[in-house]
């Protein structure tokens, strides 16, 4: 809403019809009919007419404003008011050069499209030379804007022949003459429907981008084609970004008024378990071996304190105190004498932390020293135990020291492999009650697959 206030404070209508007309020979009109340009401006009724004259129109145009007169009676006729802006190129004499043409179109285009951001451009493709026709059409075809190019048939259906005599021109006689000049006149404008070939190009690269799971690549090349894309996109895309970032709050407000829901978990316990290990999986994915080493700390002792809560029946918070840190961030510790109420529990910790378990934050490490004393699931103290040796053994030398992590580095270190070691963590989230089902660790892909449904 405050791009369209701005836009309309700032002096531009929206949804306005825009053509863009270079001037040619059979302009305004020829063989008693509309020529390309005339014709256009008959069937569409754009609110604005930029219209293009070389040196030769530009001398044509001065002699007996041919052009201007024949859009101001066309206006009488229609009803209809043409914002007429001419363009005029006096010193244009080589007509044939297409690099000239295809800059200066450019350029004019652009800042045609600036000023009217929200508005419908046309480009007449019929009148003028062969090079500025090509021009147009090419810049149609890979233009980062819409635009929609108009061909116009010549009444006969083939070439069109010239019996005007173009330096004495009677431009109020072939108004008069002019057969298009009734109601029930022949629509001959057709609308060239081929793709823009630059924007099929980045759509390309965009699936490309979000098959990759990088969703901040693909909404910053959508950008560059918005007119192309639907609003949707966007959504989606910044959603997704969102989503692998764990902002759930920010999913929540983007998709409120929408229909759209991309979290396949409501509960929230269950849902950072899952987003977590997608998230996870994501960098497996992208061979980011270093940031999933890195990353798996959290997850091991959330899905540690899950395993004591439901199969130890020992809940942490019982045996922990909340206190800020020197950066005011609020940390849990052991509370010894919280500990002291579980006297076997403060002996199995004491034991394994040579006599004395300190009031330190609480690791996953001291987790899996309580799961292995408590847990009777063989499977499950093994697991634990397994990843407790992954974390210890690999994560601080990633964390802390220059070197590449590949699959087979963490193998040679572990024992396992990075898939090996996903599938640990899944295993525990079942023995926690939440099996991760296929629909469930294949929910990136199906929302990928949304997403690319708006391109």
């Amino acid at each position: 809403m405050r791009e369209v206030l701005k836009f309309i404070m700032g002096g531009y209508a929206m949804n306005q019809k825009i053509l863009f007309s270079p001037i040619g020979g059979t302009d305004p009109i020829s063989n008693f009919r509309d020529g390309a340009m005339l014709h256009i401006l008959r069937v569409y009724k754009p609110d604005i007419v930029y219209i293009y004259l070389s040196k030769e129109m530009c001398v044509y145009q001065d002699k007996d404003n041919r052009y201007l007169y024949c859009i101001e009676r066309l206006e009488k006729l229609l009803n209809h008011k043409f914002q007429v802006h001419e363009l005029k190129r006096p010193e244009l004499i080589n007509v044939h050069e297409y690099d000239y043409f295809y800059k200066d179109f450019n350029d004019i285009i652009s800042d045609i499209k600036s000023k009217h951001q929200y508005s419908t451009l046309y480009l007449n493709v019929s009148s003028g030379t062969p090079a500025m026709k090509s021009a147009l059409q090419m810049m149609a075809s890979i233009s980062e804007y819409r635009m929609i190019p108009i061909q116009v048939s010549t009444p006969v259906k083939g070439i069109n022949l010239h019996y005007e005599n173009r330096d004495n021109y009677e431009v109020e006689e072939y108004w008069e003459l002019n057969e298009d000049n009734v109601e029930n006149f022949e629509n001959r404008c057709i609308e060239s429907r081929g793709d823009n070939q630059l924007a099929a190009i980045k759509k390309g690269v965009i699936n490309n981008h979000i098959d990759s799971y990088d969703y901040v690549a693909a909404l910053q090349i959508s950008k560059s084609i918005k007119d192309f894309v639907c609003d949707d996109l966007f959504i989606l895309l910044r959603a997704a970004s969102y989503r692998l970032q764990l902002d759930f709050s920010g999913i929540d407000k983007l998709l409120n008024s929408t229909d759209y829901d991309i979290l396949p978990i409501k509960d929230w316990n269950r849902k950072i378990i899952l987003e977590y290990l997608l998230c996870l999986r994501i960098k497996l994915k992208r061979e980011e071996y270093s940031d999933f080493i890195r990353a798996i700390t959290p997850i091991i002792a959330e899905l540690f304190e899950l395993v004591l809560k439901k199969q130890c029946n020992i809940g942490i918070n019982t045996y922990s105190t909340i206190k800020r840190n020197r950066n005011n961030v609020f940390i849990r510790r052991w509370d010894r004498k919280k500990l002291a109420n579980n006297p076997d529990l403060l002996r199995v910790l004491d034991d394994h932390f040579n006599g004395r378990i300190l009031e330190n934050p609480i690791a996953s490490y001291h987790l899996s020293v309580i799961i292995d004393a408590y847990c009777n699931h063989e499977k499950t103290k093994n697991t634990v135990e397994d990843l407790s040796n992954v974390e210890q053994k690999v994560r601080n030398l990633a964390a802390h020291e220059i070197i590449s992590v590949t699959d087979e580095w963490i193998k040679s270190n572990t024992g396992f492999t990075s898939e090996e070691i996903i599938n640990k963590l899944k295993y525990l989230s079942k023995m926690c009650s939440f099996t991760i089902t296929k629909d469930l660790w294949d929910s990136f892909d199906k929302m990928n697959l949304l997403i690319k449904q708006q391109l």
